[in-house]
């Protein structure tokens, strides 16, 4: 996109001089220097960010005025599991712990539960956040091999020499 500025384009520098907001102070001075002919990437480079930031300032200020060079509201992060349905997804972690056969459960196994059973995708880190959210440690005992006999190793236990 060409960087074309009119003659009715505010003075930047003088705005930024008043700006309380300092990010919108930053984005104001960047706009200043594309006003006067700098390349994005030499401003980009002053400025330690990337050279696509720059140009998506001065889009937002094409489409917007100076309100889009304010701050972008923040997703919330409303959370993915509604808080009727927090304690199904706590019994369905504690299922998934008792279900499984051999190993143990992982961040990825209540991933794809989650998912599946209600509709909630999370990223790999979320669901740890979640899960501490919700006070659930889903790290179980040490896990038993599937193949394993339980009356052999109790057998092996009492034949075994014990060093201690």
């Amino acid at each position: 996109m060409k960087v074309v500025f009119d003659k009715n384009t505010p003075d930047f520098l003088k705005l930024s001089k008043v700006e309380p907001n300092p990010q919108k102070r930053i984005r104001l001075i960047a706009l200043a220097h594309l006003k006067n002919g700098k390349t994005k990437s030499s401003i980009a480079e002053s400025f330690d960010v990337d050279r696509h930031s720059i140009g998506k300032w001065y889009r937002r200020f094409v489409k917007y005025g100076l309100k889009g060079l304010d701050n972008l509201p923040k997703d919330c992060g409303h959370p993915k599991i509604a808080k009727n349905q927090e304690e199904a997804f706590v019994k369905k972690i504690e299922d998934l712990q008792t279900s499984k056969k051999g190993g143990r459960i992982t961040g990825y196994d209540i991933q794809k539960m989650a998912l599946k059973e209600f509709n909630a995708d999370y990223a790999n880190r979320s669901i740890y956040a979640v899960l501490d959210r919700l006070n659930v440690s889903w790290i179980t005992a040490r896990s038993k091999h599937p193949k394993a006999d339980e009356k052999k190793q109790s057998d092996f236990k009492k034949t075994s020499n014990r060093l201690f």
